[in-house]
């Protein structure tokens, strides 16, 4: 230190440095070059993506589960007392079979609907990590769900293959159907609830699906 002193009072330039202790206890001295590459590296790698909040619409299903649900998996999510002041509805496949008008509201609006096959809080903790799942790829459920089919569509225009989407609820399933129909090709889901999915071929253009 008294050698960095003695040239800065001398008119030096002096390079700055940050020193750190290893794993083994050494000090480790680490030139400022280095720490910039760290620096800009983080810059363009961007801060690590947030669980966005939301606001969950319960239709048909346990209020008071799903809020022990969401404070078991450590969501940031609310209950909205309104469809209007919701961005996600959750729902059980017996009312999504239904379609009452509520359901049919939050689809004309594009509000996602997830699918709980039954009225558990562990149907419920599934459903909530399955957000966050697809919070911490930086898409929201339905552009990441279509995103997937378009690249699926892709590859069975080029092969000739099936390919077999992520498992998603009836909401987005019901879009991805509708994705391949555009492109004349077949899709039919498969699996039970919560793991189904929708799989995508070749076959008659405008082929009904099953949901």
């Amino acid at each position: 230190m008294a050698e960095t002193v003695d040239a800065i009072l001398r008119g030096y330039d002096v390079a700055s440095e940050v020193r750190e202790l290893d794993e083994q206890g050494e000090v480790r001295v680490v030139p400022a070059s280095e720490l910039a590459k760290e620096v800009r590296a983080l810059e363009r790698r961007g801060p690590e993506p947030l669980e966005p909040p939301r606001r969950l619409y319960p239709f048909g299903i346990s209020r008071k589960r799903l809020e022990q649900a969401i404070r078991g998996t450590a969501s940031p999510a609310t209950i909205a007392e309104e469809l209007a002041d919701a961005d996600t509805v959750v729902t059980l496949r017996s009312y999504y079979r239904r379609k009452p008008q509520a359901l049919q509201e939050a689809e004309s609006r594009g509000i996602p609907i997830y699918v709980l096959r039954s009225n558990t809080i562990f149907q419920m903790e599934q459903c909530l990590l399955s957000m966050r799942e697809t919070a911490r790829r930086g898409l929201d459920p339905v552009s990441w769900a279509l995103q997937e089919a378009e690249e699926a569509i892709s590859q069975v225009m080029d092969r000739e293959e099936t390919v077999e989407l992520s498992p998603q609820n009836a909401y987005i399933r019901r879009l991805q159907h509708q994705m391949a129909q555009r492109y004349d090709l077949a899709s039919r889901s498969a699996g039970r609830e919560p793991r189904r999915r929708v799989r995508i071929f070749r076959g008659d253009g405008g082929l009904p699906f099953n949901p």
